[in-house]
């Protein structure tokens, strides 16, 4: 009996195993999934910066409180987030 291996096959029956292909033909290369993975970290890293533009311009600001109006609860130089 000759057991060369040929492909997904069952070396015992000679039948071909279920649900398993050619992994050749699957795998477009790894060019392509470095690609891929580049593009999705820039598309990941855009939309961090577009919700950070966001949530500083229209939800929340930092201030520094500058002099001393604010004395009995803020001092000079102290920093609050301001609520828009």
């Amino acid at each position: 009996m000759d057991f060369e291996a040929a492909g997904n096959v069952d070396l015992r029956t000679g039948v071909a195993l279920p649900g398993t292909t050619d992994s050749r033909r699957e795998n477009p290369g790894l060019g392509w999934t470095i690609i891929q993975q580049f593009v999705a970290c820039i598309l990941v890293a855009a939309l961090a910066y577009g919700c950070f533009q966001f949530i500083t311009h229209y939800v929340l600001q930092s201030v520094q409180v500058v002099g001393g109006s604010m004395s009995p609860t803020l001092h000079d130089s102290e920093r609050y987030i301001l609520n828009r």
